[in-house]
């Protein structure tokens, strides 16, 4: 059997059977072959885009776009569709759910996309109660660890309705206290991602271990926040992103490990969709802040455009700090978090 025509059976396979048919109709074949050759690594997904090219182009010799928009939306709408059905069929599979091929551009240094499943919101006094960690190394491997960890209190039992582990689920678990130190060790230095991590897990991670005497020094890394490109792309919720950019059901939403599975198919597919997000891990993780570089867990500070570091709140919201010390003072005595605290001592002292 010719690549050609295992390509048509694959998508007959899947169910494009116009699309094979359009296929069985392209005569420029080489140009597809050596491009398999020569990237023998990534094939399929080389091949998806060349048969997306060889189909749009029949398509619009035919008349059937109105004008180049159509065609676009096409191309990427039969890309994603076959993507998903080819990983579905060949893909790893890790608890029966797909890790989407990778999309991800030239990584400086490994990323861990994290998800935390806690007693509560605040990100300052609730603790976690599982834990999961996929970690990307430059060279494409992957790694994922999920662990029950116990709290010091009770689980609430409307943080139980949410996620579904109860204090029975974690007495056997080990405390936060006694996995820290490998945690840090496990993220130390890695680019961070996640779904809503930027005001979530990443504060609520920084506090845990601040807590039991270890700090993590997230400000050399980037952190992107996938919901936050999925809001400004598409305006949904993670169980619709799952469905929107990978044609399925979230079917067990608020498990840490397959939140974070999902979250990470759904970065790899945006990466896929949209040609204009940038193209390195560090403009990424400012395109999923809103262009803002992050000063502050809490937001409190932002930088302008002459990059000066700001007042993101209250009666000088958008002044340069440094001209009110006054007010910096004032934050250090209220209820202020460690890190922005920090912040506004930095200033002073600067």
């Amino acid at each position: 059997m010719t690549e050609k025509q295992r390509l048509i059976q694959e998508l007959i396979e899947y169910g494009f059977e116009t699309e094979a048919g359009y296929l069985k109709e392209c005569v420029q074949f080489k140009d597809l072959k050596r491009i398999i050759d020569e990237e023998a690594k990534e094939p399929i997904l080389i091949v998806g885009d060349a048969i997306v090219d060889h189909l749009g182009k029949i398509r619009e010799d035919r008349g059937e776009f109105s004008g180049p928009d159509e065609r676009l939306s096409f191309e990427r709408g039969f890309t994603a569709g076959y993507l998903k059905c080819f990983n579905d069929h060949r893909n790893h599979l890790v608890h029966k759910k797909e890790i989407v091929g990778s999309f991800l551009p030239e990584l400086e240094r490994p990323i861990c996309f994290i998800d935390l499943e806690t007693t509560g919101t605040d990100v300052e006094k609730d603790f976690i109660v599982e834990i999961c960690v996929l970690k990307i190394s430059p060279d494409g491997t992957e790694e994922i660890r999920t662990m029950l960890i116990k709290p010091p209190v009770p689980i609430p039992k409307e943080a139980s309705d949410v996620h579904g582990i109860t204090d029975e689920d974690v007495q056997e678990a080990p405390a936060f206290v006694q996995i820290s130190k490998a945690l840090l060790e496990h993220i130390q230095g890695c680019d961070i991602a996640g779904f809503n991590s930027t005001r979530f897990d990443v504060p609520l991670l920084y506090f845990s271990f601040a807590r039991v005497g270890l700090q993590w020094d997230w400000k050399k890394v980037n952190l992107i926040d996938v919901r936050n490109i999925f809001v400004q792309k598409e305006q949904r919720t993670l169980s619709a992103g799952v469905k929107f950019y990978l044609g399925r059901d979230h079917e067990e939403a608020h498990s840490a490990e397959q939140d974070i599975i999902e979250t990470k198919n759904i970065f790899c597919q945006q990466l896929a969709m949209y040609e204009d997000l940038p193209k390195t891990m560090k403009e990424i993780a400012l395109y999923s802040n809103y262009g803002k570089e992050i000063i502050d867990l809490a937001g409190k500070f932002e930088k302008n455009e002459a990059g000066e570091v700001v007042f993101a709140f209250g009666p000088h919201i958008h002044k340069p700090a440094k001209s009110e010390k006054g007010f910096l003072n004032w934050m250090l005595t209220k209820d202020f978090t460690k890190d922005t605290k920090e912040v506004a001592q930095m200033i002073l002292l600067s």
